[in-house]
């Protein structure tokens, strides 16, 4: 497995956090896009293989071509990737995180939350 793949969603991570990249729905529920010049990179939510587990994350780089560059899918079980750097569950909880981070930009639930905050209680 390929730690820059690692690197790139921490970046991803962040640089949502702070506004500078918004992600986009697509046609599944569970799947969200943020393009590039040359490059899509999509977050998915996908079922587990695991009965213990109900769903993993699959983290896909796709050319401007449409053809797949790499893609993992990790969840908390099974072989956990370990490096001398990172943690196997440090990474799939990244994962986890811009997966939820990505579907709540895409859908817009902060405006949503707090659209009906306001107008249930006036403020």
């Amino acid at each position: 497995m390929d730690e820059r793949l690692f690197r790139i969603a921490e970046a991803l991570l962040e640089k949502t956090r702070s506004g500078e990249i918004r992600w986009k729905a697509t046609e599944d529920e569970d799947t969200f896009e943020t393009p590039f010049a040359d490059y899509t990179v999509v977050i998915m939510r996908v079922p587990s293989l695991s009965q213990s587990q109900k769903y993993a994350y699959r983290f896909t780089l796709i050319d401007k071509e449409g053809r797949t560059l790499d893609s993992i899918t990790l969840s908390f079980t099974g072989e956990i990737w370990e490096s001398p750097e990172y943690n196997g569950r440090e990474f799939v909880e990244t994962f986890r995180c811009l997966f939820e981070i990505a579907r709540k930009t895409a859908l817009n639930v902060d405006e949503a939350i707090g659209d009906l905050l306001k107008r249930l209680t006036g403020t």
